[in-house]
């Protein structure tokens, strides 16, 4: 019925895929139960999974914000994630089996996500403080030395906001590379419910006051 209401509104259900992902960057739909170096390796494959929609007790800061252009992991500017914000998460993980590993292939490492990104968290520290608000259930967080991203580490959000590419990425044996991306969210289903109730209403009065009178 929802699905329905939602064909009538113009609206499909491909509403609620999230992301889309090109070449060696892989969508995990169900996160691991732990983020922790050798735990989801690859030395060619970046992982990124939805963490969840949350709705901040407090102030957080964004590293990054969500402006366009071309970036490393230092940082800045940064922006403030204000309090009773509701925001989507998604972790991006690159974690090597063995060896240094460098990735760079600019064109076949991108996420693209329905809503515009408000800002990223890529340092170790701030990985580590917010992973218990907008960390996925079920998966525990571990932050070593080294979780963040470096100089070494590039990245792009694109003009519209909505696509984040990894340029470059470099980790050790014994590290991992980490990017929490936050993102506008989702409307609900109930809210997408409640607009094709009123869409039907409308039609359903329409055509009650197209019928001919007797």
């Amino acid at each position: 019925m929802v699905l329905g209401l939602l064909v009538m509104l113009g609206l499909s259900s491909s509403a609620f895929a999230g992301i889309v992902t090109t070449g060696s960057v892989i969508s995990v739909a169900t996160p691991p139960a732990d983020n922790a170096n050798g735990t989801l390796t690859s030395a060619s494959l970046i992982y990124v999974w939805y963490e969840g929609k949350t709705t901040t007790a407090s102030a957080v800061t964004l590293e990054r914000d969500g402006a366009t252009g071309n970036f490393n992991g230092l940082g800045g500017p940064t922006s403030t994630l204000a309090a009773g914000s509701t925001v989507d998460s998604f972790l991006v993980h690159f974690d090597t089996p063995s060896g240094t590993t460098t990735l760079s292939n600019a064109a076949q490492q991108s996420i693209t996500f329905n809503n515009e990104i408000l800002g990223v968290i890529l340092s170790t520290v701030q990985l580590g403080a917010t992973d218990t608000t907008f960390g996925a259930s079920g998966t525990t967080y571990t932050s070593p030395n080294g979780r963040g991203m470096e100089s070494s580490d590039l990245f792009t959000i694109s003009a519209d906001r909505r696509t984040l590419t990894i340029r470059s990425l470099r980790v050790g044996a014994a590290f991992v590379d980490d990017l929490r991306v936050i993102v506008n969210p989702e409307p609900g289903t109930f809210a997408l419910f409640g607009l094709g109730v009123l869409a039907l209403g409308g039609l359903i009065t329409r055509r009650r006051k197209r019928r001919p009178r007797a």
